[in-house]
């Protein structure tokens, strides 16, 4: 909002100035190329050392994809899938569907921006300008989700960790509390017993499949480590589902410098405009995994299939900007 009124400010300055020069005798209108994306923008002078414009400008959304590793817990990061092979045989015994080790992320980008800027030419040169000005955009740049392929091995991981959560709590082995409860219907898990108590059913000695779950660890995919040095170990969400999400500020101030000149020296309508500068969109960008960690500001020593995604954003506090412009002036005072 501050941001917003000092632009405001500087706007009814440079109306007062128009006594002294002729303000709106041309308007630019411009093609944008360059880190920005691929833009339009309309320009005009404001007096004779402030011009405004305004414009709009994309980058084509981009689609990636990576692979993450889902591994036991109790598995060091270092070590083979064979431990996982074996909870997968288990757990495709015990339901009937199977585990894959390897689960697919499909992401793409969301990145454009309007603009307000304000070129201030106080050099002798007036081809010369500072530029100071707000973009404005989406705050998530980048969404990922996991594939519909691997749907099916994401529920099936949200129901082992189900029952490997329920085998782990004291209280349901010690037979304190159901190990399920259904219309009336409990299931107990007594020490190395597991029965129903609903009727005359029966008593079943634990299986291995029971022992399995217990000796296993839950199943996760190890991101990196925390700041207090305990692993982040990241599940599906409740609806069997994982996703990221890269976020910054909406509202984002833009500094920079530019140089104007003519295309051709035969005419003064054809123009070419070259701007550098910096994007704030708030620092570092939040990368957001769907249980709300933010992997890029809570989480170190990453595991290589996020590592790169994760050391780009770090080294980008702000966003370059480097455009170049390719203008048409049009001129109200010639006929």
């Amino acid at each position: 909002m501050k941001k917003i009124l000092f632009l405001t400010a500087v706007l009814s300055f440079c109306l007062t100035l128009q006594g002294q020069t002729k303000s709106f005798e041309h308007i630019d209108v411009a093609l944008t190329l360059g880190s920005t994306g691929i833009g339009v923008d309309i320009a005009t002078p404001l007096c004779s050392w402030v011009d405004v414009r305004g414009g709009f400008s994309f980058v084509p959304s981009i689609g990636f994809e990576n692979r993450m590793n889902m591994i036991d817990t109790k598995i060091s990061t270092g070590a083979t899938q064979s431990r996982f092979d074996k909870i997968s045989e288990t757990f495709e015994t015990l339901t009937g569907y199977k585990l894959k080790s390897e689960v697919t992320m499909s992401g793409r980008s969301n990145f454009w921006n309007a603009n307000l800027m304000f070129d201030f030419k106080p050099f002798n040169n007036k081809r010369w300008h500072l530029t100071a000005g707000l973009y404005f955009g989406p705050s998530d740049i980048v969404t990922s989700k996991n594939t519909p392929e691997c749907m099916s091995t994401l529920l099936s991981i949200g129901t082992y960790n189900n029952y490997y959560d329920k085998l782990s709590d004291p209280e349901v082995t010690s037979g304190e509390k159901p190990f399920f409860s259904f219309k009336g219907m409990n299931i107990y898990i007594f020490g190395e017993e597991v029965y129903i108590e609903y009727g005359d059913i029966g008593v079943f000695k634990e299986t291995d499949i029971i022992k399995n779950l217990k000796e296993n660890g839950a199943i996760a995919a190890y991101m990196g480590d925390r700041s207090n040095g305990e692993p982040y170990k990241m599940t599906p969400n409740d609806d069997g589902i994982i996703t990221a999400t890269v976020k910054v500020n909406s509202v984002r101030p833009y500094l920079g410098f530019g140089y104007e000149g003519q295309l051709s020296k035969r005419s003064d309508k054809y123009l070419i405009s070259f701007d550098c500068g910096a994007m704030m969109w708030g620092g570092v960008p939040h990368f957001y995994m769907h249980d709300g960690t933010d992997l890029t500001h809570e989480i170190s020593n990453y595991n290589a299939q996020i590592a790169g995604y994760c050391g780009l954003l770090k080294c980008l506090p702000v966003y370059p900007v480097a455009n170049v412009r390719f203008i048409r002036r049009i001129d109200f005072n010639k006929r």
